[in-house]
């Protein structure tokens, strides 16, 4: 039978090269932590300034929907829209006098 190989305690140079393997390994883990996170810190930047900016704009929205909102420009508007106008005294008919005037018949 064949005699297993005595195993020979490991040298310097294995060490040194171990040691290397390990450091570039953690290096590596490192920089893609941080560039992960300089990535994740410029997402929740943008995401901070479309939040503000979305405010802003709901904001400005409820102002306007509170100023169209106010009757006079409500009447204003559909007075314009309908092509409506405050009736002159030509054209007011009192409706009393025209039932008056009918039943007199």
């Amino acid at each position: 039978m064949a005699r297993a190989k005595a195993r020979k305690p490991l040298n310097g140079r294995t060490w040194v090269a171990l040691s290397l393997i390990v450091l570039v390994s953690v290096s590596a883990i490192v920089v893609w932590r941080r560039t992960r996170a300089v990535e994740e810190a410029k997402f929740i930047r943008d995401l901070t300034a479309e939040r503000r900016s979305l405010i802003s704009q709901r904001t400005t929205l409820i102002t306007e929907i509170s100023t169209l909102s106010n009757s006079s420009h409500i009447i204003a508007a559909a007075e314009k829209r309908l092509g409506m106008h405050v009736a002159t005294e030509l054209e007011v008919r009192h409706l009393t006098s025209l039932v008056a005037h009918d039943s007199a018949r």
